[in-house]
C-alpha cells in the first residue's frame, strides 16, 4: 500500500470526484492535507461521499484581498512526518517547500501540480522565481492541465516529465442533452454569459465597455441579445444595469448550472487567468466560446467552436461580439455541439488517469515498484 498525500489549501467540491477516483485505485492510500483557509470569494457549502482521509494543518491565515490569503501553515512539516507519505503532490508554494524538505529527509518523491502559464507568471518576483527553480529542479515529475502550463514548466526544466490532468467540473450538473441543446437555439433572444469574480483581472470592465459601446452604435441589437453576469466581487457594476445587461450575482449550484444551460455564448476576456473552470462549464453546457489569449486553457477549449481575442482590447471584444451576434442560429448551434465534443477532453476519468500516471512514476525504487511508467 502506497501512501500518497495531496497538499491543498482547502477542499473544493469540484475536486471531490477526482480525489475519489485516485483513492479508489488499488494499493493507494490517499490523504488530503489542507494548509489554508477559504478566500472571501469562495461560498461553498458542505459536500459528502469522500473516499479519502483528510487532515487540517494548523495554519495562520490573513486575508490579502478578495482573491487570496497569506498563510503560514506552521504544522505542515510535522504533519507530513506523522503521515509518512511515499509520494506528495503539491503546488510550487510554501506547501511545496515543506514537501521538498520532507522528501530530502525521508527519500520520498514529490510531484509539482501547477496551473501557472507564461502569461499569469509574467511578473513573478525574483524570490518566488528562485524558489520555484529550486522546487522544479528537484521534483520527480509535474502534473499540468494543458499545454500553456507545460510551456511554463519547461521554461525551468526543458526535459521535465509532464503528466496531463485537465481541470474538471461536476459533469452531470452541466451536461446538456441533445434535445435541450437544440431547443435553446430556437429561442429568439441570444444569451451571452460571463462568469467569474468581479475583479479587473477577469476583464469584466473591458467586456461591459465593449458591450455597451456596441449596443450604443448598433441599438437594433438590444432586442436580439442580452449579457448575463454571474459572480461576485469588489467591483460595483450596478451602473451597467440596462434592459439587456443582467447582473445576477451569486447563484446557488443548480440555478448557476441552469443559467449556463440556457446560455448560447460564454465569454471570458481575462487579462490573465490560469485554467478557469467556467470555460469548462461553458463547454459542457453547450455554449459557443469567446475567451482571451490570457485564459490558460484556450488552446484546449477553442477549436472551431468560438473565438480567441487579444486580452485588454475593448475594440477586439466588441468586434467579436458583433460577429457572433450576426451568425445564423444554425452556425451557433454547430459551435455549441462542437463545444460538447471538446468537453469530453475535460473528463474526470482523464484527469484521474493523469494523476495516477504521475503517482506511479514517482514510486520509490526500494520495494519493487517501477520508477517510470512505460
Amino acid at each position: 500500500m502506497k501512501k500518497v498525500v495531496i497538499l491543498q489549501k482547502y477542499l473544493a467540491p469540484y475536486r471531490v470526484p477526482l480525489f475519489n477516483g485516485i483513492a479508489e485505485f488499488p494499493d493507494i492510500e490517499l490523504t488530503l492535507l489542507y494548509y489554508g483557509k477559504l478566500e472571501a470569494r469562495r461560498k461553498w457549502g458542505t459536500f459528502a461521499n469522500r473516499k479519502f482521509s483528510e487532515i487540517q494543518s494548523r495554519c495562520f491565515s490573513v486575508s490579502a484581498g478578495y482573491e487570496r490569503n497569506l498563510e503560514l501553515p506552521h504544522s505542515l512539516l510535522s504533519d507530513l512526518e506523522r503521515i509518512r507519505p511515499d509520494v506528495i503532490i503539491c503546488a510550487p508554494d510554501i506547501g511545496g517547500v515543506a514537501a521538498a524538505i520532507y522528501s530530502r529527509r525521508n527519500a520520498a518523491r514529490y510531484s509539482i501540480w501547477s496551473e501557472a502559464t507564461p502569461v499569469t507568471e509574467k511578473t513573478v518576483s525574483f524570490l518566488k522565481g528562485h524558489m520555484r527553480n529550486s522546487l522544479y529542479k528537484n521534483a520527480d515529475c509535474f502534473i499540468v492541465p494543458g499545454e500553456l502550463s507545460e510551456k511554463y514548466i519547461r521554461s525551468y526544466c526543458p526535459s521535465a516529465e509532464v503528466h496531463f490532468a485537465p481541470n474538471t467540473i461536476e459533469e452531470k450538473r452541466f451536461s446538456i442533452s441533445a434535445e435541450d441543446l437544440n431547443r435553446k437555439f430556437d429561442k429568439e433572444r441570444l444569451t451571452i454569459t460571463f462568469s467569474g469574480s468581479l475583479v479587473e483581472r477577469k476583464g469584466i470592465l473591458l467586456l461591459l465597455e465593449a458591450f455597451t459601446n456596441l449596443m450604443s452604435v448598433r441599438p437594433e441589437l438590444r432586442s436580439k441579445c442580452m449579457l448575463r453576469i454571474l459572480g461576485t466581487g469588489p467591483l460595483d457594476l450596478s451602473n451597467f444595469k440596462t434592459t439587456n445587461i443582467e447582473i445576477a450575482g451569486f447563484c446557488e449550484q443548480q440555478t448557476y448550472a441552469d443559467f449556463f444551460m440556457e446560455s448560447h455564448v460564454f465569454i471570458l476576456p481575462s487579462l490573465h487567468d490560469n485554467n478557469p473552470l467556467t470555460v469548462v462549464e461553458g463547454l459542457f453546457a453547450g455554449n459557443a466560446i469567446i475567451v482571451s489569449d490570457g485564459v490558460g486553457n484556450y488552446p484546449e477549449a477553442v477549436h472551431g467552436n468560438g473565438y480567441v481575442v487579444p486580452s485588454n482590447s475593448v475594440a477586439e471584444i466588441a468586434g467579436i461580439l458583433e460577429k457572433i451576434i450576426a451568425l445564423t442560429r444554425k452556425e451557433l448551434l454547430r459551435m455549441a455541439c462542437e463545444s460538447t465534443v471538446i468537453a469530453r477532453q475535460f473528463s474526470v476519468e482523464r484527469s484521474v488517469n493523469g494523476f495516477l500516471s504521475a503517482i506511479l512514476s514517482c514510486q520509490p525504487d526500494s520495494d519493487g515498484f517501477v520508477r517510470k511508467v512505460v
